[in-house]
This record gives structure tokens, C-alpha cells and sequence, in this order.
């Protein structure tokens, strides 16, 4: 069941609903271009007639969360364009977050890719809590400071987020992998494992 626009607001909505509903979905993927006008997509799995009622129920989720009309759904049997795909961007991001929480992320980059001038789409499944970010920014000050912006917001919904690749520019300018918990414990096994540092030195958390 894909359903196309929401904004960024309504789609917070729509997540927030589908959580206290007991209609079980197997997937729920989101879609959040540049332009904010999002899309979620719903999956179900089952007997035709155990589907038919929480398909019913799903419609009338989106229908009063999304305040939009019932022309805005459609239930296909298969996924949209979009599911499984990276979003676009010259860097990419993997973040996480509490399960529940896709919607208060997506607002929160959206502010982050204001406040810098960048430009960010996320595509991501909100019931595993993962998503990527695509990026496109004036340059590695702004790329710099979104990211900056979007840990701290990832950190406040119990998440993470690592740089998965960027131009070397933009990349030199932040610490791909931010903070990471047990640290110091990493550091003691890799120097007992490998003293002399000669087994890919550097390419870890925290230069390990």
C-alpha cells in the first residue's frame, strides 16, 4: 500500500498511528525526497481475507492521519520504485534510531538540511529503525555541519550515524563513525590481536 505526498509532519503522523494499531504490517518503508513530499509503503503477508481487514483499516490510518483524501492510496502487489534503493546524493549516511521514531527523524533532518544548506533525502524501513541519507551540500563546512546537527538528533532518538562515503574533501572534514561506546575495549583486543598495527591500521572506529 504506497501513498504519495506526505509531508514531513504527516508522515509522523501516519508512523505514529500504524504503532498503536494492532494490524501487524511485515514492512514498513519510507520514502523522504528533497523535496519532503514522502511516501510510506506498507506491507502485509497472509491469507487473502485476513489482509482484506487490515488493508481496510491501514486505509482508513492514512485517510485520517494524513488528512488527505482516499485517492492518495493504492494497493498493489507489489513494492514501489523506490523500496530497497538507495536514496540519491553524492555522500551517503546510515542512521538509526528507537523503533517508532523514522517520523521525529526525518524532522529533525529536515531542520538539520536547512539550517546548512544541504540537501538530504532519506529512504529507510521504520520497523527495524535504519535508514540511509543521501547528501548533496555546497561543500565540506555545510556537509561538516549537518552532520554535526544529525548525530546529536540520532543521539537523542537512541541512534547512530556513520558516514558510509563521501568525497575525500568532505569525508577529511568529520569523524565518519562518531562516537562509539566501548572504545577503549576495541583499542585493548585489536592491540592484543594485531601489536604491530599492520592489519588495515586506521580504518576502524576511532583510527583503530
Amino acid at each position: 500500500m504506497d501513498r504519495r505526498p506526505l509531508d514531513v509532519g504527516g508522515l509522523t503522523r501516519v508512523l505514529h498511528a500504524i504503532a498503536q494499531e494492532q494490524i501487524v504490517p511485515s514492512a514498513v518503508e519510507i520514502d523522504v525526497p528533497v523535496d519532503g513530499r514522502s511516501s510510506i509503503s506498507v506491507q502485509f503477508d497472509g491469507t487473502l481475507a485476513g489482509m482484506g481487514r487490515r488493508v481496510d483499516r491501514m486505509r482508513e490510518l492514512l485517510v485520517e492521519a494524513g488528512q488527505v483524501s482516499d485517492a492518495g492510496i493504492a494497493v498493489d502487489d507489489g513494492p514501489p520504485f523506490w523500496w530497497g534503493a538507495e536514496p540519491p546524493g553524492e555522500a551517503m549516511l546510515k542512521v538509526t534510531h528507537v523503533v517508532g521514531r523514522a517520523g521525529a527523524l526525518a524532522e529533525s533532518l529536515r531542520e538539520a538540511a536547512e539550517a546548512t544548506g544541504v540537501r538530504c533525502a532519506l529512504r529507510g524501513s521504520a520497523l527495524v529503525g535504519v535508514a540511509h541519507v543521501g547528501l548533496d551540500a555546497p561543500g565540506p563546512e555545510s556537509f561538516a555541519r549537518f552532520v554535526e546537527m544529525a548525530r546529536a538528533a540520532t543521539a537523542a532518538l537512541e541512534g547512530t550515524l556513520v558516514v558510509l562515503r563521501a568525497p575525500a574533501p568532505w569525508r577529511d572534514a568529520v569523524d565518519p563513525w562518531g562516537p562509539v561506546a566501548g572504545l577503549p575495549l576495541m583499542r585493548a583486543v585489536k592491540d592484543q590481536f594485531d601489536p604491530d598495527a599492520i592489519l588495515a591500521p586506521g580504518r576502524f572506529v576511532g583510527g583503530i
